[in-house]
Parts: structure tokens; sequence; C-alpha cells
């Protein structure tokens, strides 16, 4: 009889494995398909953000020039400010040493 009880084990196994791996397979082609959707989306959003991030570094540089810019305009204009009250702190210190000459 344990030959009878092995067998049926086996037959019982050899049954479930027929129904088991065709499901498995058919769920594991179902991933398959999910995961290439998933990968195909994350690979247009890879491309999307490698885009914004170009534009982004674009417009960085465009700020960080433009900075530059304003940077060397602030410095020649405080340069001009320096040179002019120079010029005009004499002046005006002439004239009251002038004035309080003719006093």
């Amino acid at each position: 009889m344990p030959y009878l009880s092995a067998f049926a084990v086996v037959f019982r196994e050899d049954a479930l494995y027929q129904v088991y791996l065709p499901l498995t397979y058919l769920y594991l082609c179902g991933n398959v398909g999910r995961c290439k959707q998933e990968r195909n989306q994350l690979s247009i959003t890879l491309t999307n953000l490698q885009v914004d991030f170009d534009n982004l570094n674009a417009r960085f540089d465009e700020e960080a020039e433009t900075s530059a810019s304003l940077r060397a305009q602030l410095q020649r204009a405080q340069a001009d400010y320096q040179a002019l009250k120079g010029k005009y702190d004499k002046e005006v210190t002439a004239r009251i040493e002038e004035f309080e000459e003719t006093r």
C-alpha cells in the first residue's frame, strides 16, 4: 500500500503542476507586459527630466551671466560715485574756506 499512496501524491502534484505552470506562465507574461509599459513610462519620464534639467541649467547660466554683468555695472557706478564725491567734497571745502576768509 505505501506504493499506492506515493503514486497518489505524485499524481496530485503532477495535476497541480499541469494547472499551476500555465497559470504561472500567464501571470509572468502579464507581468512582463506591465514591466515593459512601466519601463517605457520611466524612460519617457527620465527623458522629460533630462530636458527639464538642461533647460534649467541653461537658464541658470543666463542668470549667472546677467548677475556678473550687473555686478560689474554696480562696481563702475560705485567707482564713479566715489570719484564725484571726492571732486565735489574738494570743491565744497574750497568754497567754505573762501567764504570764511571773506568774513
